[in-house]
């Protein structure tokens, strides 16, 4: 029998930072956010708590690690959308 896991159950011992739609655009584009945060691995949702990916707080900087594809490309659909 194989356990069926979602990606970020990987990580579910990590906080979750939430980013709005300004940030998550930014965040995607490689553009690193200040968080007042420790320093550690973050799982990373969307305003609909749609699982984004992994990012790592270095210094207050929040920088994108890892980006699930999927999720990333229902964002960029539901940003032209709105353009």
């Amino acid at each position: 029998m194989i356990n069926k896991y979602k990606k970020e159950d990987f990580f579910k011992e990590k906080n979750k930072i939430v980013l709005d739609t300004k940030k998550m655009q930014l965040f995607l584009n490689g553009v690193q956010l200040t968080q007042n945060l420790p320093n550690d691995i973050y799982r990373i949702y969307d305003e609909s708590n749609v699982f984004i990916g992994i990012g790592v707080v270095n210094n207050s900087l929040l920088k994108r690690d890892i980006i699930c594809w999927k999720n990333l490309f229902k964002i960029t659909m539901e940003e032209i959308k709105n353009i």
